[in-house]
């Protein structure tokens, strides 16, 4: 996922266009597939927008930040541990690089949410702090 997030965040603004484009279609609607392939491919979108948002601001680009904020929270309903668990860590990456967008609204869940979306919503606090102090040099 890192891979695939680097090398698309070096690429021609057109073709970034169109790998975002690509990835919010899998995503949206937040639902989880019921063919292990299927599944495994969702998990790769999530996993590589969040490296992505570390890179890239997503807050910058009309709209995108918020439907991958949408997006990340929708996947906290899942059946699946492993899709929910990779739209937590998806979160928290993102949110370094667009931390005006992304924080706020983890914030604003935390206050609101049950016990399970919590524990979701404090991995991606952990995962935006790692990545933040990674970042910084530490």
């Amino acid at each position: 996922a890192r891979c695939i997030a680097v090398i698309t965040s070096v690429t021609t603004p057109d073709n970034l266009q169109a790998v975002l484009a690509e990835t919010l279609a899998s995503l949206d609607g937040s639902t989880t597939p019921d063919d292990p392939v299927a599944l495994k491919k969702v998990q790769l979108a999530l996993l590589m927008s969040g490296d992505l948002g570390r890179i890239i601001d997503y807050s910058s680009m009309d709209g995108v930040a918020e439907k991958f904020s949408v997006i990340y929270m929708g996947y906290f309903e899942s059946q699946s541990e492993e899709l929910k668990n990779a739209a937590a860590f998806a979160l928290g990456r993102a949110a370094v690089g667009a931390q005006s967008t992304f924080l706020p609204a983890i914030l604003q869940a935390l206050e609101s949410n049950n016990q399970k979306k919590q524990y979701l919503l404090l991995s991606a606090l952990r995962a935006f702090i790692q990545c933040s102090y990674q970042q910084s040099g530490g």
